[in-house]
């Protein structure tokens, strides 16, 4: 059973919201970015997303379908109309489930729809070397089971 239209635009986070907003005004990648105080990658990462879920052909058309949704007077549209500006964040009801605690703002994951999903520059610059101790860790771990197989293969034991 295919989904309604209508169930898709509900889906959408309100950053994918407001970006879709900001296109329908004709901005660019790099205005949305600087509105919204995120990077150009988040915005179009933000603007894929919302393509893929509302089934657009790209992302002019995905802004036409939303303002049309938003324009559309309808009984459980939950989300007010917007007059083409995102001078007002637009938030959706959230449940404590959603509530993203402050450590989780160090991690390097994406929460949907919460707001601060950037990681700082802080927590980047530390995650890199995490990451790179655990990739050699892993490496190494690889390194040593491929040896120990080897080894096995060949008959030889530790005594040898």
């Amino acid at each position: 059973m295919t989904e309604s239209l209508d169930a898709r635009f509900v889906r959408l986070s309100p950053r994918q919201r407001d970006c879709l907003r900001l296109i329908y005004d004709r901005k660019s990648t790099k205005d949305i970015a600087a509105i919204l105080d995120l990077s150009p990658g988040t915005v179009s990462g933000y603007c894929a997303e919302a393509i893929q879920v509302i089934g657009a052909r790209n992302r002019i058309d995905a802004a036409e379908q939303f303002e049309a949704y938003e324009r559309k007077p309808a009984p459980f549209n939950q989300y007010p109309q917007s007059g083409g500006v995102v001078s007002e964040a637009v938030s959706r009801p959230t449940s404590s489930q959603e509530e993203v605690a402050p450590w989780r703002h160090w991690l390097p994951v994406r929460t949907r729809g919460a707001e601060g999903n950037e990681t700082g520059i802080i927590a980047r610059l530390v995650w890199i070397p995490v990451f790179a101790l655990v990739f050699a860790i892993g490496f190494g771990m690889l390194a040593v089971g491929v040896r120990a197989t080897s080894d096995l293969v060949a008959g030889r034991t530790a005594e040898q």
